[in-house]
Formats: C-alpha cells, structure tokens, sequence
C-alpha cells in the first residue's frame, strides 16, 4: 500500500494557533489518515489481515476523505480479510469497490456513520461467505449513471449466509428482510426516525428478535416460524404519553402477536408502562404469547433479570 496523497484543502498549511473546529477536524482526519497509510505501507505485505477495524472519533474528525477509506478496502481485501469494521462520516459518499464483493473470506462487514454506502443492484449475488452485517446510520443505496441515489428495499436476499443483521439509527422505511440463514436481528432505532416502518420480515432460521424504538414496529409482515427469543425495549418519554393514542397501542398488540412464536420474552420497563397506557386493549387480546416459557425483565442497558416461574403463575 502506498502512502496516500489526500486531496489539497484551502486549509493546509493555514492552520492557525486557535483553529476552527472545521480546521481541527481536516487536520486531525489527515494526521490519523497519513498513520494509518504510513503503518500498513510499512507492515509485512505477505501476512495476511483478519481483522480491520478503522474508527474515527465523529467528535473530533467530522469527514474523512472517501479515497482513504476505499484504499484501506482494497488493502484489507487483498490481505484476506475476515473481519471489516469501518467508522467514518465520509465524503463522498463511498462506493464500496468491486474487490470488496469478490472475497470470499469476508465473514463480518460492519459500517457506522458513513451516511449512505452506495451498494451496486449487481453486487448482491456476492458476498456469499458473510455472516455479519453491522448498518449504524449508514444507509445501502443504489446510484444511477445521473448520480442519483435511490434506496434499497430488499438487499439482503442475496446474502445467503448471513446469519446475523443489525440495523441501528438507519432510515429503514419500507425494508424488506428476506435471509434464508437469519437468525440474529436486531433493529435498533433510539434517534425517532423511520426504522419502526418496514416491509417485511422473512427469516425461516430466525431464533433472536431484538426491537429498540420509541414507537412500536410497523411491518406488514412477520414470517419468523421458529422464533425461540425476543428483547423488546419501546422507550417512553414523557412528551410522547399524548401520542400514544388507541392507534398506536393497537400497533403495540399487533407487533406482540407478529412475535407470538416466542418462548422466552424479555421486556423492558419502558415496555411494561406503555402496555398499561393502553386503557384495556391488551386485556381484551388473546394472549400474544401463548408458548412462552420464561418471561425477563430488561433493568438498564444491560441486566436482564428472570421473572420467577411461581409468581407468573399467580
């Protein structure tokens, strides 16, 4: 890999004694981008690479020019990657190369903050070997000839040995996920945006299902026949208790009961008292899980706590 010559700025070599955050943050992204393009011209290019994982602290750095990170691509590419994490908001918009597709050791692709990632209509027979996919406020698009991005409503079908997806902070609208070998999805969407509106979800293998949200999910349909384990976590604020309208808890039963399949139920607080918001609804509904066998509490972030068997009895 040779030393990347990143474009000229209006800001080189004019940064002053107090620099702006927009100067501070060119200079920072240049310092670490020479680094890390220093470090691997300099490594042993006959080993191999397993893991690459490249982050830029978003406080500090807010664009990271596109020509670095598609260089480190291709160098992690080349070197057989298994494991590519990358954390940038870059600029342009990156267009995942060509190369990336064609490996067949790439087992885990995880993006973060990268806006929107422009993934070829073409490209999604390849990556046959990935197993992890990571999205965090990064959007899968595809670009015409014009430029002109539009969004991805079923990416993933081709992806037949993913087994694990998580979809965090992303516009999601109307995303349809159909994986022949899912069993791990997660949806995460804590910024309010449009991630509770999908499609479809369709997964035969999918034994996890795990939603973060202030709204409860919209999906017009739910196929997930050997679902074991759901986390489900509807985040109440305090200004939202007027939007919780009949509507909204009927969605809130309805997503319940789409989950049906599942034996063990974890749910958080926030749940619970959005469920007593519903002045009787989910009362009056057949019970939306009629094979649970252990029903968790989520306390915080990361402690779940069984509900004893004895007292779901009483």
């Amino acid at each position: 890999m040779k030393p990347l010559k990143l474009p000229s700025s209006p800001h080189d070599g004019k940064i002053s004694a107090s620099p702006s955050p927009i100067s501070a943050s060119i200079l920072a992204a240049r310092r670490f981008s020479d680094f890390v393009s220093h470090f691997l011209f300099h490594r042993d290019a006959a080993s191999a690479v397993r893991s690459f994982h490249l982050s830029f602290d978003s406080h500090l750095v807010h664009v990271v020019n596109a020509a670095f990170i598609d260089q480190c691509v291709l160098y992690a590419v080349n070197h057989g990657i298994r494991s590519l994490r990358l954390h940038a908001r870059c600029r342009p918009d990156l267009t995942l190369p060509n190369a990336l597709f064609a490996a067949k050791t790439l087992r885990e692709l995880k993006f973060r903050q990268f806006r929107y990632v422009i993934w070829k209509l073409k490209q999604f027979s390849y990556l046959q070997h990935l197993k992890t996919l990571y999205l965090e406020s990064s959007v899968l698009v595809n670009s015409d000839d014009d430029g002109c991005y539009s969004f991805l409503k079923e990416p993933f079908s081709g992806l037949l040995e993913l087994e694990k997806l998580t979809i965090r902070r992303s516009l999601v609208c109307g995303l349809v996920v159909k994986a022949p070998k899912l069993r791990i999805i997660e949806i995460i969407d804590q910024e309010n945006s449009y991630s509770h509106m999908m499609g479809e979800i369709y997964a035969p293998l999918l034994t996890l299902f795990r939603y973060e949200g202030f709204l409860p999910l919209e999906c017009s349909k739910v196929n997930l026949p050997i679902l074991e384990e759901i986390h489900l976590s509807i985040q109440k604020k305090q200004e939202q208790v007027n939007k919780f309208d009949e509507e909204k808890m009927l969605l809130c039963v309805r997503m319940l009961q789409q989950l049906g399949n599942a034996k063990i139920v974890a749910l958080s607080f926030d749940t619970l008292k959005v469920l007593e918001m519903d002045g009787g609804v989910i009362e009056q509904s057949p019970c939306p899980f009629p094979y649970m066998k252990c029903l968790k509490i989520i306390k915080g972030r990361r402690k779940i706590s069984p509900v004893l068997w004895r007292v779901m009895k009483k």
